[in-house]
């Protein structure tokens, strides 16, 4: 096997036997192609890897630099083009090679670097910075990271149970004595609470939605309910739920609601 000799004008320390004959290409045994692309910019250069058959996970990279050699060791047999990432880093990379068990590559680099690593979901970025570099560039986000966001969304909207039918609420009042009576009407037992009461209103809260129909309420309203106006019975429709407001004259003892 002939050694390859790196220029006189790069200082590299490496020497290692075949350096270009494996540089371009994997061996043929190797199990899957990783996809690189590359990036210079004034304060550093990233390295960016994914798997080339699209899978969302990112390739499992360990990285270190020694004698001024960037290791990359991946966790099983791959086909990388290390001639590319020489052409893609032409301020950092001299020489590539990979090793005959196809699981590590060697850059020879044209200067001393610091290291730093980001992994985001299906990619995973290795960053070469000069050693008197003060801070990290920035992680790596995956564009994969939008794209699950905008499914994650639209699968809980999907996952939503659309909204009960509104229930058509007959109201009616009466009058025994002393006594009003408010019935409303709903197509099956529905439950309620008293909300609020105060300033001569009181507000019940039910559980469903409904279209209130007020009509004989107002018609007919009962003694203390109303305070002889009786159009100030008001039904407001909630998301989920349904509120009257009534006025409420005297602040009159509140009984039971007949819900039929």
């Amino acid at each position: 096997m002939r050694r390859c000799r790196p220029s006189t004008s790069i200082s590299v320390g490496l020497t290692l036997a075949g350096m270009f004959g494996l540089g371009a290409a994997a061996p043929a045994w190797a199990d899957r192609v990783v996809a690189l692309s590359f990036q210079e910019k004034p304060d550093y250069a990233r390295i960016t890897a994914k798997w080339a058959d699209g899978d969302d996970t990112a390739p499992k990279i360990t990285a270190s630099v020694n004698s001024q050699v960037l290791v990359l060791k991946f966790d099983q047999k791959v086909s990388v083009d290390l001639e590319a990432l020489k052409k893609g880093l032409p301020s950092w990379a001299a020489l590539t090679r990979m090793d005959p068990d196809g699981t590590t590559a060697r850059i020879g680099l044209r200067q001393g670097a610091k290291l730093h690593i980001s992994t985001s979901l299906d990619m995973v970025a290795v960053d070469l910075t000069p050693p008197t570099a003060e801070k990290p560039p920035p992680d790596i986000v995956s564009p994969l990271v939008a794209t699950k966001k905008v499914e994650a969304e639209k699968a809980r909207i999907a996952a939503i149970p659309p909204p009960a039918p509104t229930a058509d609420l007959e109201v009616r009042g009466s009058q025994a004595g002393l006594s009003s009576r408010i019935a409303f009407y709903w197509p099956s037992k529905v439950g309620y609470k008293v909300v609020s009461r105060g300033d001569g209103v009181l507000k019940l809260l039910f559980v469903r939605q409904a279209k209130a129909d007020l009509a004989y309420l107002h018609i007919s309203p009962p003694d203390n309910v109303g305070a002889g106006c009786p159009s100030e019975v008001i039904a407001e429709r909630a998301t989920d739920e349904h509120i009257v407001l009534m006025p409420d004259r005297d602040q009159s003892r509140v009984g039971k609601f007949l819900l039929q």
